[in-house]
């Protein structure tokens, strides 16, 4: 048991606020521009199955440039935090379909999360495109415990089919540390 947690389960409800901004310009695709989200929630005790008040803070910084005809070079900023009472169950957690693709969702878990990914996105033909990605990422329990010897690799290859407006199929093959997965899914990554 972690932080007074009952054997099996866990809730919890909390009060949150969001604040973004979405300066991106579409077509099909997003082809410039940024997008900035910062979340924050508090978490009381009273309100779930955790023994103390427990805080949460996202951060997104997306920014978007084009390159060539039909090129686009998109980066991505992540960070997630949550509060050192936090039970684990919470914890912010690395891979899945978006970040970390190289590595199964929840792989590594730990208190804080920061991740960071450079993706190149081309238009070969019609509705045909593909993407090649890198970054890097890494879980802590502290600010002070971040080490940049312990950051995750993570880079892949992917294929997109447009079907029409702003929705796509994505397939994508990423590679981490010892770690490699397939993500399909529809719409990019971020």
């Amino acid at each position: 048991q972690q932080a007074g947690l009952k054997a099996g389960s866990a809730h919890t409800t909390g009060i949150n606020l969001m604040v973004k901004y979405d300066g991106k310009i579409q077509t099909e695709d997003v082809v410039s521009g940024y997008y900035l989200c910062l979340a924050g929630g508090f978490h009381p005790k009273a309100l779930g199955s955790h023994s103390t008040n427990i805080w949460h803070i996202e951060a997104v910084a997306n920014y978007y440039q084009p390159l060539w005809s039909g090129a686009v070079a998109a980066l991505d900023l992540y960070a997630d935090m949550w509060s050192w009472n936090t039970p684990w169950l919470f914890w912010a957690k690395v891979g899945g379909e978006n970040r970390m693709r190289g590595y199964y969702y929840g792989r590594y878990t730990d208190r804080k999360m920061a991740t960071a990914q450079l993706e190149l996105r081309q238009r070969i033909y019609g509705p045909i495109g593909c993407v090649v990605w890198g970054g890097v990422g890494s879980v802590f329990s502290s600010h002070k415990l971040f080490d940049v010897d312990r950051l995750l690799p993570n880079y892949g290859v992917g294929v997109r089919f447009a079907a029409g407006g702003r929705t796509s199929l994505r397939i994508d093959y990423g590679f981490g540390r010892h770690s490699n997965g397939l993500v399909i899914n529809v719409n990019e990554a971020f």
